[in-house]
């Protein structure tokens, strides 16, 4: 068992969650939550709370929203939204954020509203010329240590409340003071008929509210998406996220939603070679140069293996065919012993007046004990001409050359003649001086360097 924490749910008065004990091998899906969709005045203020996010056991709720121009109810939700009346208000939820504060709409002239709770701190009230501030979110060690929110004083803020907009821009002789948005992404007000503000993305802060001023009607803006930071003690023992340390710690930060894959002390890659990734049930081995493949114990293993493509020849010469693809199920490769894996060119670039391409290079794997597997390079594609050329011949068969006579072939496909078959034919051409064709594709059916990628079971 590997011992995790979460950064979520963490305001409202609440700590970092407790300790979750994930089992090794397994996967755990991770939500991140979508920032609330802003809302529109001609579309019945359509605006939405934000989306949860999730991990295990865990789920911190979206944002509430706040209240529009003429639906006056602020929505509960992690924190609450703000109100535009002085008896519309909103609750957050407890051990996550704080309700929103109150308006002056619609009888308290200059019609501030209020602002959105924050994970630390609720929304203020409007009053006077001023709209409500935004509640301020929290910072913790662990969005310190991956610098994940809004930098203030040395620490990063996650889940600020976004500020009140206000009516007017001036009222009585003074000027109005539109809310501030809470530390942690919230974004301030606005006033005067602008739009709202967009909260800031992967904090889970809040929009700023719009300033309408009767002529004009804006719409609001969207809140911020959320975060979702893991970290345990220890060096890596999981994929997934963005992988950092620190401290002593392995952080996976999540700014959407993917898998945690808890691989264990006891599981990891079984040879060495390429680029090696899990997807917590197999490991991949990804060669795109050429390389060794060597196991550490005796495994049964599938592999894919790809040729390189064959070149276009110039002027209007025929395409380039695919190079061979062919794939190999349930091969045992013997602990210690070091593979070749060969990678295929692609077919060089050739210049010229009246010359073919250049075919691609095979690729294989082999090695001691083992029947070699090889893929054919891709045929080039034929020359153009007074007589056009044929397409060559290849894994799949480069496309013929555009000339003034003659019906050119493309190249024969599965030059290997293995079944099933590495690929396909290429086009041929009708004669015309400036009609080629194309080259023949990996698979069944008409017409760079490739690369081998082998998979063993956790």
């Amino acid at each position: 068992m590997y011992i995790f924490y979460s950064v979520i749910s963490t305001g409202g008065g609440g700590s970092v969650e407790t300790a979750l004990s994930l089992s090794k091998d397994l996967n755990y899906p991770v939500t991140v939550g979508a920032g609330g969709a802003r809302g529109t005045y001609n579309s019945g203020e359509n605006q939405t709370n934000g989306g949860n996010s999730t991990f295990a056991s865990i789920t911190s709720l979206g944002g509430g929203y706040g209240s529009g121009e003429s639906m006056g109810v602020a929505r509960d939700g992690g924190s609450g939204g703000g109100g535009g009346s002085p008896t519309d208000s909103s609750v957050g939820t407890s051990g996550q954020g704080y309700g929103g504060g109150l308006g002056r709409s619609p009888s308290g002239e200059p019609y501030g509203k209020g602002g959105g709770g924050g994970a630390a701190a609720p929304g203020g009230n409007a009053s006077g010329n001023s709209a409500g501030n935004g509640g301020d979110g929290v910072w913790t060690a662990m969005s310190n240590a991956v610098s994940a929110g809004q930098l203030s004083g040395g620490n990063y803020y996650l889940a600020g409340g976004g500020g009140g907009g206000i009516y007017y821009t001036t009222f009585g002789g003074n000027p109005t003071v539109v809310g501030s948005g809470g530390l942690g992404g919230g974004a301030s007000g606005a006033q005067g008929g602008n739009a709202g503000n967009a909260a800031t993305a992967n904090t889970g802060g809040g929009a700023g509210g719009p300033g309408s001023n009767g002529s004009n009607l804006p719409d609001g803006a969207a809140g911020g998406s959320g975060i979702v930071i893991l970290r345990y003690s220890g060096s890596q023992a999981a994929t997934g996220g963005t992988v950092t340390s620190s401290g002593g710690y392995t952080y996976h930060t999540f700014t959407s939603s993917g898998t945690l894959s808890v691989t264990g002390a006891t599981k990891s890659a079984k040879a060495t070679g390429g680029t090696i990734a899990t997807d917590g049930t197999y490991w991949y081995h990804t060669f795109t140069s050429s390389g060794t493949f060597t196991p550490s114990a005796t495994i049964s293993c599938d592999y894919l293996v790809v040729a390189g493509c064959g070149g276009g020849a110039p002027q209007v010469g025929g395409a380039g065919g695919a190079g061979g693809l062919r794939a190999q199920t349930g091969v045992s490769f013997t602990n210690a012993t070091a593979y070749t894996v060969t990678v295929g060119a692609g077919g060089a670039r050739k210049d010229g007046v009246q010359v073919d391409g250049n075919s691609g290079s095979n690729s294989s794997i082999s090695g001691s004990g083992f029947t070699t597997f090889t893929t054919t390079g891709g045929g080039g594609g034929g020359k153009h001409g007074a007589t056009a050329g044929n397409g060559l011949n290849g894994g799949s068969g480069g496309g013929a050359g555009a000339g003034n006579s003659g019906s050119p072939a493309g190249g024969s496909g599965n030059a290997g003649s293995y079944s099933p078959a590495e690929g396909s034919n290429g086009g041929g051409s009708t004669g015309g001086q400036y009609y080629s064709g194309g080259g023949g594709g990996a698979g069944e059916g008409e017409g760079r360097n490739r690369g081998a990628t082998v998979q063993s079971a956790i």
